[in-house]
C-alpha cells in the first residue's frame, strides 16, 4: 500500500504518548511531544486531558487508544518519549 508523505511524517508517533487537547468523539486533537496532532480515537470517546497512546496511523491521522493517567511520569518508559 502506498504511502502519503503526511501519514509518513506521522508514523514517528506510532507507539508514543500524549494528551487529548480536545474531547476526542471519535475525530479531535492530541499533544504528543510537544506538537498538537489531528487525531482519531479507536471509536470511543475520549474526555479532553486523557492520556493516550498512539496505535496506528491511517489516513493522514494518528488513531490513539486511552490509557490509564500514570500515577508518576516516571511509570512511562523513556523509550517511550523521543528526547532528542
Amino acid at each position: 500500500m502506498a504511502t502519503t508523505p503526511e501519514a509518513s511524517g506521522l508514523e514517528k508517533y506510532r507507539g508514543r504518548y500524549g494528551r487529548a487537547v480536545t474531547p476526542m468523539r471519535p475525530a479531535g486533537a492530541v499533544e504528543i511531544e510537544g506538537r498538537r496532532v489531528d487525531a482519531l480515537s479507536e471509536g470511543l470517546m475520549i474526555e479532553a486531558g486523557a492520556y493516550v497512546k498512539c496505535v496506528d496511523v491511517r489516513a493522514g491521522h494518528i488513531v490513539v487508544r486511552k490509557v490509564d493517567t500514570p500515577k508518576d511520569l516516571d511509570d512511562l518508559s523513556t523509550d517511550d518519549f523521543n528526547l532528542t
